[in-house]
């Protein structure tokens, strides 16, 4: 571009791009350019390239910066992760990484920020207090000794995305995670712990999961760990997870390990020949000993409706002194008898002699007159896969 340095304007001109990197340009970036005194002097809009263009401006000093309404990305726990290193010293920020860990838009790059990125934006999808996007801010004079360099390259950062990892012209792909499956049976109602496991050997120092269930089947009750710091936040659905290992430390997980562990209650509505199954959202990351994006191979439950035989489980208390709860589940719609027995075989009462659906069953027995000492309890079913179950109880003194 040829300038003419016997005037006293110039043709300020540039690019706009993520991360200031030259490569990943910013289209539709409203250029803003304020005189010394901090007035407004033009705007422009970046074209498809991120070119910008001001001509015929004058001589002397400007200040340069942008604003856009594109949608941003790339926020994730490695974000949270490098946040962490600058804070503790370990790995100081770039000046453009620094605006993207600024979330909170006060200054300066503190344990707010790193709580910002992990639990409120990841976890809770809360925006960040500082916008979705921030661009450098330039200072610089133009003269006529200085107009033949007026060429000022402008970077833009989605917030929260430290490590520049968003691709702003790109629709990202998501990573696949290579999957296998461990059945789990279960009957309605009934409460137990599952687990998402490591398929293969790992060192994480972070994750971001999002855990997809039917919430109509099974309750999510709570949510644990691999990586102790962590919060996670149960939706309809979904359950969301983010962790940092906050010493930067990774975790060794083996084949087989718990990564994230579900106390689970399944439903009245779950019935035979319904499974539940677990997926992982395409939005789900995790970070390596090295802070750098992996996608481990992951073992998921899949819970299935149990088909043994209807059971009696084990009384409690026991032994009681006055009462007692018996329970017992049915694997089928099935005629039910449950009574005391003495040990010598004689019927002392019946507490269950009804047809009664599949399910859970609890009956509360009082001791009422009789001894100390062991008693037994009998259950006899008639109908598909009938069974005869016996259990010890023991009545005390008072």
């Amino acid at each position: 571009m040829a300038i003419n340095l016997s005037a006293e304007v110039t043709t300020l001109y540039g690019t706009v791009s993520y991360h200031n990197d030259g490569i990943r340009v910013l289209p539709d970036v409203t250029v803003l350019l304020y005189d010394v005194n901090g007035s407004l002097v033009a705007t422009t809009i970046t074209d498809e390239y991120g070119y910008y263009e001001f001509p015929d401006l004058p001589y002397g000093v400007y200040t340069l910066t942008g604003t856009c309404d594109l949608p941003a990305g790339g926020v994730s726990v490695i974000s949270g992760l490098k946040v962490l290193q600058h804070i503790n010293g370990q790995q100081l920020l770039s000046p453009i990484e620094q605006l993207a860990a600024d979330v909170n838009g006060d200054g300066q790059i503190t344990g707010f920020d790193f709580a910002n990125i992990l639990v409120s934006h990841l976890v809770h999808g809360n925006p960040f207090p500082a916008g979705e996007w921030i661009f450098e801010e330039i200072t610089f004079e133009l003269d006529e000794m200085k107009s033949s360099n007026s060429e000022k390259g402008i970077g833009g950062t989605s917030t929260g995305d430290v490590g520049g990892a968003f691709e702003p012209a790109i629709s990202n792909s998501p990573i696949q995670y290579f999957t296998s499956y461990e059945n789990v049976d279960a009957l309605p109602g009934e409460e137990f712990m599952i687990a998402l496991k490591a398929d293969e050997l790992a060192e994480l120092t972070g994750m971001h999961l999002a855990i997809s269930y039917p919430s109509h089947l099974i309750e999510i009750l709570s949510v644990g760990s691999a990586i102790n710091e962590f919060d996670y936040t149960i939706n309809p659905d979904q359950v969301i997870l983010s962790a940092a290992n906050s010493s930067i430390k990774s975790q060794t997980l083996r084949k087989g390990d718990e990564l994230i562990t579900l106390r689970v209650r399944t439903s009245a509505n779950f019935s035979k020949g319904d499974v539940i199954n677990f997926s992982i959202g395409e939005e789900s990351h995790f970070a390596d000993a090295n802070i750098e994006m992996i996608s481990p191979k992951i073992t998921l439950p899949v819970i299935n409706y149990k088909k043994d035989n209807s059971e009696l489980m084990a009384n409690y208390p026991n032994p009681f002194s006055i009462h007692t709860n018996v329970n017992y589940r049915l694997a089928n719609p099935s005629l039910v008898n449950l009574s005391v027995y003495g040990m010598d075989g004689k019927l002392i009462t019946t507490l269950v002699n009804e047809f009664q659906p599949e399910g859970i069953y609890q009956v509360e027995y009082k001791k009422e007159t009789l001894a100390p000492g062991p008693y037994l309890l009998r259950m006899f079913t008639e109908g598909e896969n009938p069974v005869q179950d016996t259990r010890v109880m023991i009545i005390t003194s008072d």
